[in-house]
C-alpha cells in the first residue's frame, strides 16, 4: 500500500509527475487520433469499394432480371439469384416485383412476401453501409417503367480483419512513443522543477507552523518572481492575520453585547430559524432544539391581522429592512410584546438568502400604555356619566366638553369649542369668573350660568390645571345648584312653621340635660303619659326613673355616647301616670354641648300598638319560616313602613343569613344591613321604585345589584306586594331572588348577538338569511354587492324554493335532515328575475346550511356567498394550458411511436426474415412464426395508439371521418355493435377544431371506459344540433357503477373540465348494472366565422 500511495504521489503529486503525464496523455492522444483517421479512412475506401462492387452487382443483376420478370419467369429469376452466391462476401439477393413483392430470394422461403418500405422513387439507393454489411436497392426499368426491384447485401469480413491489422499496428507505435516521450519528459522536467521544489518546501515548511521562513531564490525567470510573490503574500498574510484576530475580539464583543440586551433569530430564505440566543429562549420559553427547524408561525399570537404579515414578507422580501411591533404567544401560552427589526442578507444577485431579527422585550411598556389608555376612557366615562358640566379650556377658550355639558348648556361639540369660557357665565358675573381662571383659583366658588336659550341658573364653579393629551388645559366643573338654593330658600319657609308643627306633633317633642333632666316636653307628652308638662318640670328626672329597669342600661350608654356620635335611634318602655307600660321610639333630632353639659332634643312616638302588631306578625311569620328557609337562592321578607315613613324589616327567612353574613336578629334590628348591601348606583333606583310603590300601593318589582357575605356583587330580584294595616302602616310581603346566573347569561347572550351582528354585517362572504318557508328575511351588504342589487327590495318577496339553482328535491331531501349543502353555480346576469348591475356570467360558491330548533326541526337557512369567478376563470385559463401541453405531448408521443418504434419494429421484422434460412429445426420455426406474428401484431397496435394520441387536424379532416377512425382504433370484439350518427351542418354551423378536438378527446376518453370496464354489447353515438346547441349523447348497456363513489375520478373530471373549456355542460348518469349515458350539450352559433387557437 506504501509504494502503491508513493508511485501515485510521484505520478499525480509533483509536477515533474505531471510534465511525464501530460507528455504520455499527448502522445498518446495523437498517435490514437492518427490511429483513428487511418482506420476511418481505410474503412471508408474499402466500404466505398464495397458499395461500387454492389452497385455494379444489382445493377447488372437488374438487367439480366428485366426479361425474366416481364416473362414472368420465376424459376429463371432463382437461377439468377443462385448465381449471385457464388460471388465472395455475399450475404443474400432478392428480386421483387414492382410492388415488393418478392420473385426470388437466396432465402427461397421468403419467396412471395413481401419487401417493406420501398422508396418513393424509381432510383438506385444505398439501404445499409456500415462495417458488416453493405446493402443496395435497384430498380428494374424497361422503357423507363419500373416492373421491379433488386436488392443485393454484401458482407464486410475481409474488411473488418484488415482493419483489426491496423488497429494492432499503431497500438504498438503509439506504445514506443509515449515511451520515449516520458523518458524525455523525465529528463527535462528534472532539471525545470529544481527551484520550483525549493519553492514547494518553503511552502511546506509555513504549512508545518513556521511562518518566518522565506525562500532564497534569485533571477528573473518564473521560479524567481513566484518566489518574490510568494515572500510578499507571507508577508501580508501575517498582517490579514492579525487584524482579522483584532476584528474577530471586536465582533465577539458585539455579539456578546448584543446576546445580553436582545432577542436574536436567524432565518433562512423560507422563514426557518437557523438559529436563535438564549433572551430568544426565555422569552418565548421554548428551547433551542424546539425552535430551529421550525417558523415564527410556533409564536402567533392570533392578534395581528394577515394583512401585517403580507406586508412584512413584502419588505422583507424586496431587500428592505422592516421595523416594527409583534404580540407574540409563548409556549406556556402568556403574550409578550416585542420591538423588532428585520434584515435581510443579500447574495450577489440582490436576493435575500438569510435574515436577522433584532428584538427588545416592550410587554411592560405595553402594558403601561393600556392601563393608560384604560384610565383615559375610564375618566372620558366618568366625565360623561356625571351630572356635572365639564369643561376643557386653554387660555381661556375651551377645546372639548363633555355631554352633561350639552344637555345642561344646549350647546353641541362643535359650537362649543373656540368659545370662550365666559360666555356660560351671565355678563355680571363673567369679570370674577376669567379673574378666577387667568390666577388658577382651584376654590369653588358659585356665580350664574347662562344657556344658549338666554335661560340662567345658580350654579357651582371649581377648576384645576391639569396635563391632558399633551397640553396644559384648565378643567371646570360646574354644578347646576338649583335644588339647593331652592331647599335653602325653603328651609326658612320650614323654620317658621316647625314650632307650629312641634305643638301639634302626635310624637313628643322633648329636650333633656344630663345635668339638669327634661327642660322642655311638648303638650302630646301629657296626653300619652298622663303627667302634665308643668309636673315633669317639677320632677325632671321622672322620665328616666319611669324607664323599664331592663332598658335603664341600653338608654343612659346611648346617652352617653351622644357626646361624640352627635345621633341615636332608640327603642324602651316607659311606665305612664297610671301605671301601664309604653314602648316608646326615641330618636335624637339635634342637640349642642356647653362647658360640659349635653343638651339632647329628642323626638319620642308612642309605638305601643306597633310592637303589638309585630308581634301578631312575628307569630304568623313562623308559619312561613320552614317554607321560606328551603327556598333555593331565596329570601322571603317582611317590610314595614310607619307612620312617620321610618323602614323596618320585622321579618327575614333564615336565608338571609347566608346571603348578608348576619343573623336574624341582626338585620332586624338594623335594616341597614340590607340597604347598605344594595351597589351605590342602584340605591337611588330602589328608594324611587320603593316611594312609588308606597304612593301607588302598587306592587315593587326591581331588579339590582348586591354584595353578599363574602363581599360578591350579585343580581337580584325583589318582589313585594304592599298591604295597610289598621293603624295606618304598611307592610310589604316579598321574596328576594339571586338571578345572577339568568344576568351573566342574558349578557353573554346580548354580547354574542352584538358579536353575531358585526360579524354578519361586516363579514368579507355574502350572507343571505331565510325563515323556515324559505322566503328571505335579512342580507348583508356583501351580498348585495356579490348579486348586485337592493337586498331590501327582495326581503319578504324573494322565496329560495324557486330558485332555479334549488329546484333540485334532492337538496332540500338534505336540508330537511339537518345536512348543510355546499355547491357551485353560474348566473347570468341577463336572465336574473330582478335588477341587477352585473355584467357577464358569474360563478358564485353556495354553503347552505339549516337553523334547527331544540328538536331538531328547521326554523330557516342560512346561505354563506362567495363570488369565485376570478378563481373560475383562472381554472378555466390553467384547464386550457394544461390540455393544451396534454395535446402536445400526445402528439409527441404519437409521433415517436410511429416515427421510431415502428421502424424498430419493422427492421427486427426484416432482420429476423434474415435469420429464418438459418433455422432448421421444426421448433424454431414455429418460434420465428410466432414472434413475427406477434410483432406484427404490436406494430398494427403501435399504429392505432399513435393515431389515437395524434390524430388529424380538424382543419383538414372530417369530425365524422375522425370520430370513426377512433373508433376503429379500439378493435371493439366483432360482437359489439356500434353505431355512431352525426347530423350536422357544417355549412350553417362552423364548428371551432378546438371544439371538435375537445369533442373527440371526451368520446375517446368515454370509449376507453367503455372497452375497459363497460363489458358493453352496445355502444350508441348521436351527435346533433338541438336548438342552439351541439348535443353528443354516448351510451351503453355495460354494467354500469356507482357515480357517486367515482365522482372524483380523473376521467369524468378531465370530461367534465372538456366540455366548460367550450362553455359546455357535462352529465353523467349511471347506476350499477344499467349501463353508462354521458350528455354533452355546447352551444353554438349560427353563420359565424368562428376562429380559434388549435391546441
Amino acid at each position: 500500500m506504501k509504494m502503491e500511495k508513493s508511485f501515485k504521489n510521484i505520478l499525480f503529486g509533483t509536477l515533474r509527475g505531471r510534465l511525464i503525464l501530460n507528455v504520455v496523455l499527448i502522445h498518446a492522444v495523437m498517435m490514437t487520433v492518427f490511429i483513428a483517421d487511418l482506420t476511418i479512412r481505410q474503412r471508408a475506401v474499402i466500404i466505398e469499394r464495397q458499395e461500387e462492387d454492389v452497385m455494379a452487382l444489382s445493377n447488372n443483376l437488374s438487367i439480366n432480371a428485366a426479361e425474366w420478370i416481364l416473362a414472368k419467369d420465376v424459376e429463371g429469376l432463382q437461377e439468377l439469384v443462385d448465381a449471385e452466391k457464388t460471388y465472395p462476401e455475399m450475404n443474400f439477393t432478392i428480386i421483387t416485383d414492382n410492388t415488393g413483392r418478392i420473385l426470388a430470394h437466396s432465402d427461397k422461403s421468403r419467396i412471395g412476401k413481401q419487401l417493406l418500405e420501398l422508396p418513393d422513387k424509381a432510383q438506385q439507393v444505398i439501404i445499409n453501409k456500415t462495417s458488416e454489411l453493405v446493402d443496395a436497392l435497384t430498380p428494374v426499368m424497361v422503357d423507363g417503367k419500373l416492373i421491379g426491384w433488386v436488392r443485393i447485401g454484401l458482407g464486410q469480413h475481409k474488411v473488418s480483419k484488415k482493419l483489426d491489422e491496423i488497429i494492432v499496428d499503431g497500438i504498438l507505435y503509439t506504445l514506443a512513443a509515449i515511451f520515449i516521450g516520458s523518458l524525455l519528459a523525465w529528463i527535462v522536467g528534472t532539471r525545470f522543477t529544481k527551484r520550483l521544489y525549493d519553492i514547494q518546501n518553503t511552502i511546506n515548511a509555513v504549512s508545518g507552523g513556521d511562518i518566518n521562513i522565506r525562500t532564497k531564490i534569485t533571477g528573473i525567470d518564473e521560479a524567481a518572481v513566484l518566489a518574490k510573490e510568494f515572500n510578499e503574500m507571507l508577508d501580508v498574510r501575517i498582517r490579514s492575520r492579525i487584524e482579522l484576530e483584532e476584528k474577530n475580539k471586536l465582533l465577539e464583543d458585539y455579539k456578546f453585547a448584543l446576546d445580553q440586551s436582545a432577542i436574536t433569530a436567524i432565518t433562512d430564505k423560507d422563514g426557518i430559524i437557523r438559529s436563535v440566543n438564549d433572551a430568544f429562549c426565555k422569552i418565548s420559553k421554548y428551547n433551542k432544539e424546539e425552535l430551529i427547524g421550525n417558523t415564527h408561525a410556533i409564536l402567533y399570537s392570533g392578534y395581528h391581522p394577515q394583512e401585517f404579515y403580507d406586508e412584512l414578507v413584502k419588505t422583507i422580501s424586496s431587500g428592505k429592512i422592516w421595523s416594527g411591533e409583534f404580540k407574540n404567544k409563548a409556549k406556556d401560552g402568556k403574550f409578550y410584546w416585542t420591538i423588532a427589526t428585520i434584515i435581510p442578507f443579500l447574495n450577489p444577485d440582490n436576493k435575500p438568502y438569510q435574515y436577522l431579527t433584532i428584538q427588545f422585550d416592550i410587554t411592560e411598556r405595553k402594558k403601561a400604555e393600556e392601563e393608560i389608555e384604560e384610565s383615559r376612557e375610564k375618566y372620558k366615562g366618568l366625565s360623561e356619566a356625571t351630572f356635572e358640566s365639564i369643561f376643557f379650556s386653554e387660555k381661556g377658550i375651551c377645546i372639548e366638553q363633555n355631554q352633561t355639558a350639552e344637555r345642561m348648556f344646549g350647546y353641541t361639540n362643535e359650537e362649543a369649542i373656540g368659545r370662550y369660557g365666559t360666555e356660560w357665565i351671565v355678563p355680571e358675573d363673567r369679570e370674577m369668573v376669567m379673574k378666577n381662571m387667568l390666577r388658577g383659583f382651584e376654590e369653588p366658588y358659585e356665580a350664574t350660568a347662562l344657556k344658549k336659550d338666554g335661560t340662567t341658573f345658580p350654579c357651582m364653579l371649581r377648576g384645576k390645571m391639569m396635563h391632558y393629551k399633551g397640553r396644559n388645559v384648565r378643567v371646570t366643573s360646574l354644578t347646576d345648584i338649583t335644588e339647593r338654593k331652592e331647599a335653602e330658600a325653603s328651609l326658612i319657609k320650614s323654620e317658621n312653621r316647625y314650632r307650629r308643627l312641634v305643638e301639634n306633633a302626635p310624637d313628643i317633642v322633648y329636650t333633656f340635660s344630663n345635668k339638669r333632666g327634661g327642660i322642655y316636653y311638648s303638650s302630646r307628652v301629657e296626653e300619652v303619659l298622663g303627667y302634665s308638662v308643668n309636673y315633669l318640670y317639677e320632677h325632671p328626672n321622672l322620665w328616666n326613673e319611669s324607664i323599664h329597669p331592663s332598658d335603664q342600661e341600653k338608654v343612659t350608654k346611648i346617652v352617653q355616647s351622644f357626646q361624640n356620635e352627635r345621633s341615636f335611634e332608640v327603642e324602651y318602655r316607659i311606665k305612664d301616670a297610671n301605671g301601664n307600660w309604653h314602648w316608646f321610639y326615641d330618636r335624637a333630632i339635634g342637640g349642642q354641648n356647653i362647658d360640659d353639659e349635653i343638651l339632647i332634643e329628642g323626638l319620642a312616638t308612642d309605638i305601643t300598638e306597633r310592637k303589638s302588631a309585630e308581634e301578631l306578625i312575628k307569630e304568623k311569620s313562623a308559619q312561613l319560616e320552614i317554607l321560606s328557609n328551603n327556598l333555593p337562592e331565596s329570601m322571603i321578607y317582611q317590610l314595614l313602613r310607619d307612620v312617620d315613613g321610618r323602614m323596618k324589616f320585622i321579618y327575614v327567612s333564615k336565608k338571609a343569613e347566608e346571603i348578608f353574613g348576619k343573623t336574624v336578629d341582626e338585620i332586624i334590628n338594623d335594616s341597614s344591613i340590607i340597604y347598605n348591601s344594595i351597589h351605590k348606583d342602584d340605591r337611588q333606583y330602589a328608594a324611587d321604585k320603593e316611594e312609588a310603590s308606597f304612593r301607588n300601593m302598587s306592587e315593587f318589582n326591581v331588579e339590582l345589584r348586591s354584595y353578599n357575605s363574602v363581599g360578591e356583587l350579585r343580581w337580584l330580584h325583589v318582589r313585594s306586594t304592599p298591604r295597610r294595616l289598621d293603624d295606618g302602616r304598611i307592610v310589604w310581603d316579598g321574596i328576594q331572588t339571586d338571578i345572577t346566573e339568568r344576568k351573566n347569561m342574558e349578557q353573554v347572550l346580548l354580547e354574542d348577538e352584538q358579536m353575531l351582528k358585526t360579524v354578519f354585517e361586516e363579514s368579507q362572504i355574502g350572507k343571505l338569511v331565510f325563515d323556515k318557508n324559505a322566503i328571505l328575511i335579512k342580507a348583508n351588504k356583501q351580498s348585495e354587492e356579490i348579486f348586485g342589487t337592493d337586498a331590501n327590495a327582495l326581503i319578504g318577496v324573494f322565496n329560495l324554493r324557486k330558485a332555479p339553482n334549488y329546484k333540485n328535491p334532492e337538496i332540500w331531501e338534505r336540508l330537511d335532515h339537518g345536512f348543510q349543502v355546499e355547491h357551485e353555480i353560474e348566473i347570468d346576469p341577463s336572465l336574473m328575475p330582478y335588477p341587477t348591475t352585473l355584467k357577464g356570467l358569474r360563478y358564485l360558491h353556495l354553503i347552505t346550511t339549516p337553523i334547527s330548533d331544540m328538536v331538531s326541526k328547521n326554523i330557516g337557512y342560512i346561505i354563506q356567498v362567495d363570488d369565485i369567478t376570478e378563481k373560475k376563470l383562472q381554472e378555466q385559463k390553467i384547464s386550457k394550458a394544461i390540455i393544451k401541453t396534454q395535446e402536445e405531448e400526445r402528439y409527441e408521443i404519437g409521433g415517436e411511436l410511429h416515427d421510431n418504434v415502428c421502424q424498430i419494429l419493422v427492421a427486427a421484422q426484416m432482420n429476423l426474415g434474415m435469420l429464418n434460412k438459418t433455422l432448421k429445426l421444426t421448433t424454431d420455426k414455429d418460434r420465428y412464426n410466432e414472434t413475427k406474428r406477434l410483432i406484427k401484431l404490436a406494430i398494427t397496435d403501435i399504429r392505432a395508439l399513435s393515431h389515437r394520441l395524434a390524430p388529424a387536424f380538424f382543419s383538414t379532416t372530417k369530425l365524422e371521418d375522425a370520430f370513426k377512425n377512433l373508433i376503429h382504433t379500439f378493435h371493439f370484439r366483432n360482437d359489439i355493435k356500434i353505431t355512431l350518427r352525426i347530423e350536422i351542418n357544417t355549412e350553417k354551423y362552423n364548428l371551432s377544431p378546438q371544439l371538435q378536438l375537445n369533442l373527440y378527446r371526451i368520446l375517446q376518453e368515454q370509449l376507453s371506459n367503455i372497452y375497459k370496464h363497460a363489458n358493453a354489447s352496445i355502444v350508441d353515438i348521436d351527435i346533433r344540433i338541438a336548438g342552439t346547441n351541439l348535443k353528443m349523447i354516448v351510451m351503453d348497456n355495460g354494467i354500469g357503477f356507482d357515480i357517486q363513489s367515482h365522482k372524483d375520478g380523473i376521467g369524468i373530471a378531465n370530461m367534465k373540465r372538456r366540455a366548460e373549456m367550450v362553455s359546455g355542460k357535462f352529465e353523467i348518469i349511471s347506476t350499477p348494472g344499467n349501463g353508462c349515458l354521458i350528455i354533452i350539450n355546447i352551444p353554438v352559433e349560427e353563420n359565424k366565422e368562428i376562429e380559434e387557437e388549435i391546441i
